[in-house]
């Protein structure tokens, strides 16, 4: 006897992720002159606007319910009985693009939030374009948590620098000061000494080669700027030396904003946040407000959100599981979560750094997932196929045997 389903099964109800909207257009045969302009109203975001007056939120709530989308605001807007607070929005991007136009005569800071989506939109657009980078980690120090005293000489320097490079790293990053938790600070004298001769022998050697000054500094940014290097990244995201956004401003290069609490002497003495992600987004807009102010462009700019620097495990696995909402801000992120503690879920005394790979490629498939533009490894040639499998996957096409994939350039 054959097996007869209860149901009807005409109909074979799934839900599609958001950016598969233009395939599935395709594969249904929507009409291809209006796909572009369908796919906005398939595109659902949800967006928290902060620190709105009360009648700045009701303007939006009643805005938002005109355009059919929905606002959730504090109980007490209503009556104006708070005096700034957070509005969730949510909506399609058509719809947010009507929004923008119907809040830029609104009072109430409303133009500002309504040039905030805009720009926050399309930086998002932008993202769209890049492809994952990857950045070799070489310290030129002896107490870093992993590699600490292993590139001691010009010659292991560059056996390294050649080592990753032939793996597919795009970026080298030099430190001369390790950030780990606890870790004193270098006097600038000592840092330029370890990272100045490495710069000046690796830009020699391969001179088409990327390479980044990992530095708080900003005398040792601008002297590793002369020998060679062409980028920034700073683990205080500017905070640390007030002259460092005056060199990445007159030097016009990609630089890198770390999100950290306190110093590396200080940062895990019991951290807190009442809102991690909030608190993490809310750095970054003030520093890259300060950066453009001072002459930084916005297409330079590069988000870290600081993975272990002043944060514990929940903190860590938060931040992680919420990526994506650091990627929405609009700006590339760069992710460096290789061989950090927090992946080993409190047993860093049972597994030490470097038999953490595999965990590593774990937290670099969800940061990928979560669209991140940079990732920053100490094992290129190990983590190499797992990024170049990740990548792939994220662009493989709608007709994929018709299309080569090359998703790192």
């Amino acid at each position: 006897m054959l097996f007869e389903p209860k149901h009807d099964t005409r109909f074979q109800v799934r839900q599609i992720l958001p950016g598969e909207t233009q395939q599935e257009l395709e594969r249904i045969a929507f009409d291809e002159n209006y796909r572009n302009v369908a796919e906005k109203k398939f595109h659902h975001l949800i967006i928290k606007a902060s620190d709105l007056s009360a009648p700045g939120a009701n303007i939006l709530k009643q805005t938002c319910l005109s355009i059919g989308a929905e606002a959730g605001v504090h109980h007490g807007a209503i009556n104006c009985s708070i005096h700034r607070e957070a509005v969730l929005i949510t909506a399609t991007r058509a719809q947010l693009e009507r929004l923008i136009q119907k809040l830029r005569p609104q009072p109430f800071s409303l133009k500002l939030l309504a040039e905030s989506i805009s720009r926050m939109l399309q930086r998002q657009r932008h993202l769209h374009q890049n492809k994952l980078q990857v950045m070799a980690i070489l310290n030129v120090t002896p107490d870093s948590f992993s590699d600490g005293g292993q590139l001691n000489s010009t010659q292991e320097i560059l056996r390294a620098a050649e080592r990753a490079l032939e793996a597919g790293a795009h970026i080298l990053d030099i430190g001369g000061e390790s950030t780990r938790p606890g870790a004193q600070a270098v006097p600038i004298e000592e840092e330029l000494n370890r990272v100045i001769p490495a710069i000046e022998a690796i830009h020699s050697a391969f001179p088409e080669a990327k390479i980044s000054i990992d530095t708080r500094k900003s005398m040792v940014a601008k002297a590793a700027l002369d020998a060679g290097a062409t980028m920034i990244n700073d683990v205080s995201g500017l905070t640390f030396d007030p002259e460092m956004i005056l060199v990445v401003a007159q030097a016009g290069c990609p630089v890198v904003l770390m999100h950290s609490h306190g110093t590396p002497e200080t940062m895990q003495e019991s951290p807190h946040y009442e809102d991690v992600i909030g608190e993490i987004a809310r750095f970054f807009y003030l520093q890259v407000a300060k950066a453009i102010e001072a002459g930084v462009q916005p297409e330079q700019i590069i988000l870290d959100p600081g993975f272990g620097f002043g944060k514990n495990l929940a903190h860590n696995l938060e931040l992680m599981r919420r990526l994506s909402e650091i990627v929405s801000i609009g700006f590339p992120v760069l992710v460096g979560t290789s061989r950090k503690s927090f992946l080993t879920l409190g047993k860093s005394d049972l597994i030490p750094p470097e038999q953490r790979e595999a965990l590593t490629a774990a937290s670099l498939a969800t940061a990928i997932q979560a669209g991140v533009s940079y990732v920053r490894i100490h094992d290129v040639e190990t983590q190499m196929p797992v990024i170049q499998w990740l990548a792939a996957l994220q662009a493989l096409p709608c007709h994929a045997d018709k299309t080569q994939i090359s998703p790192i350039s």
